[in-house]
C-alpha cells in the first residue's frame, strides 16, 4: 500500500522521511515530502495526541493540492484534535 498523497502528488508520512534529521525516529507529527526527491515540503509543529485526527486530516490532505492544504490547515482552531469539551473529552 503506498502513503497518501495530496492532489498535487505531494507524500504524506507518519515518520520523519528518510534524509531527514531525525529520519524514522519522530513520529506523531504528520510530514509531507516531495515525492521524487523527498525534500519536506511542510510537516505539522505539534504531535497528535488524538489519531481520528490526524487520520481525519490525513483524509483533507488527500482531497487537495499542498498549497490549499497548508491555507486550510493555518485556518483550523484545533487540528490536533486535542480540545476538550464542557465533560473534559476530547472533540
Amino acid at each position: 500500500m503506498h502513503d497518501p498523497s495530496t492532489l498535487d502528488g505531494y507524500v504524506i508520512t507518519k515518520i520523519e522521511p528518510t534524509g531527514a534529521l531525525n529520519a524514522g525516529a519522530d513520529s506523531g507529527r504528520l510530514f509531507i515530502n516531495d515525492a521524487q526527491t523527498g525534500v519536506m515540503a511542510w510537516w505539522s509543529m505539534g504531535r497528535w495526541g488524538n489519531l481520528a485526527a490526524r487520520e481525519a486530516v490525513i483524509a483533507k490532505a488527500t482531497t487537495m493540492t499542498l498549497a490549499d492544504f497548508r491555507a486550510w490547515f493555518d485556518r483550523q482552531a484545533d487540528p490536533f484534535g486535542d480540545e476538550e469539551d464542557e465533560d473534559g473529552q476530547s472533540r
